[in-house]
């Protein structure tokens, strides 16, 4: 098929390989490196975001278990634990008086009340004691896990939970009090609102669309720009995300590629190591390839135009040489058929040029001859014979 094919076919055909093949390979490994490079910096940033957003919550509880260490120290609140509850008491002793009055005025100030939605302060058997609400005075916090860390003697951060009273979301820390004499009588807690550490999830954002989110140590979702699955949605029920779910229940760092809902993300994650629970920060893939994308098009783009000139400039190349050879062609079909009057203009100074000049010559010695068959034929031989 190729030996059928034109001059200019041909040099038009190997030309546009000869562009198309280099333009190819260079856009392919192109691309490809600047993918690779792309995504690893992205995993970079997002495993160093999550670790960073996880410290921050970290720092955050150790404020909070300090704040709760200073309350269970004050003497106000072992002297008001040691006075401890009495049922149907109608007036609290002013033991128990002092340290609502003192929760009260700390509830009272603005700073505070956005962070916490109540102090407290429990018997060894769970019950509170005191607190800044009255009539939360003899509520039973046994089940509560941060009052059970409390009572075996250690700082503790609880589960999230739903507030008994005002049904707001909240984490507990908690630090056991003690008498004189170190045995444990009891446990101050301050409940600290959900959404205040939340609103650092949500503020740590990456790209334009990408989003963290918190889940605890069962994988339950604590801290999500989507408020309706807190504490209601388990990141191992979604499908597409059972790989993440299980790592960041071993409590490891790094990230993980994932599909879910039909499109392609990326999470980092990392532990909040004082608690178990997770962070991660997930960013769909379209977005943080978008540069390897416009690399794809301008190479896309660079590699179209130059195709384009380059086989603008084989096809008027391959001219300069078939328009030549095709007059040549005609002039010895011309000259075959007997027709010894024609003319060749071509006049270049290369091989086209040296061809048209022996078909030139050609002609010259054909048309001699035939004034000589010409002259034979009229009888006129003296001059030919002499």
């Amino acid at each position: 098929m190729f030996k059928k094919m034109k001059i200019g076919t041909k040099l038009v055909l190997i030309g546009g390989l000869l562009i198309v093949l280099p333009i190819v390979i260079i856009a392919y490994f192109a691309i490809a490196e600047a993918g690779d490079g792309i995504k690893q910096l992205e995993r970079e940033q997002l495993e160093t975001r999550t670790r960073e957003i996880a410290e921050g919550i970290d720092n955050v509880l150790t404020v909070q278990k300090n704040f709760a260490q200073a309350i269970a120290a004050m003497p106000i609140t072992v002297e008001a634990i040691t006075a401890g509850y009495v049922p149907d008491q109608e007036v609290l002793s002013p033991e128990v008086e002092a340290l609502v009055q003192n929760n009260v005025a700390l509830m009272s100030r603005k700073d505070l009340a956005d962070v916490y939605i109540a102090f407290i302060a429990t018997d060894s058997r769970g019950i509170i004691v005191a607190s800044d609400n009255r009539t939360t005075v003899g509520l039973d916090l046994s089940e509560r896990d941060y009052i059970q860390g409390a009572l075996k003697g250690a700082v503790s951060v609880g589960s999230p939970a739903i507030d008994k009273v005002n049904g707001i979301l909240f984490v507990g820390v908690s630090a056991p009090v003690t008498n004189n004499d170190g045995k444990i009588i009891g446990v101050a807690a301050v409940l600290v609102r959900l959404a205040f550490m939340g609103e650092m999830i949500a503020g740590a954002t990456i790209g334009e669309s990408g989003y963290a989110f918190m889940v605890d140590a069962t994988g339950t979702f604590i801290a999500h720009p989507n408020p309706d699955i807190i504490l209601k949605d388990n990141i191992g029920d979604l499908v597409g995300m059972e790989e993440i779910y299980r790592r960041t229940l071993n409590n490891e760092y790094g990230f993980e590629n994932y599909v879910y809902q039909g499109i392609p993300k990326t999470a980092g994650f990392a532990p909040v190591e004082s608690t178990g629970w997770s962070v991660c920060l997930s960013l769909p893939d379209v977005e943080y390839l978008g540069p390897v994308t416009a690399v794809r098009n301008i190479v896309l783009l660079i590699g179209i135009i130059s195709f384009a000139i380059a086989m603008l400039i084989f096809i008027l190349f391959s001219r300069s040489i078939t328009r030549p050879l095709r007059r040549a062609v005609d002039f010895a079909g011309e000259v075959a058929a007997g027709d010894l009057s024609v003319d060749l203009e071509i006049r270049q100074k290369d091989e086209i040029g040296v061809l048209a000049e022996a078909l030139r010559n050609m002609l010259k010695a054909l048309q001699y001859k035939a004034k000589i068959v010409e002259r034979i034929a009229e009888g006129d031989l003296t001059v030919d014979i002499e």
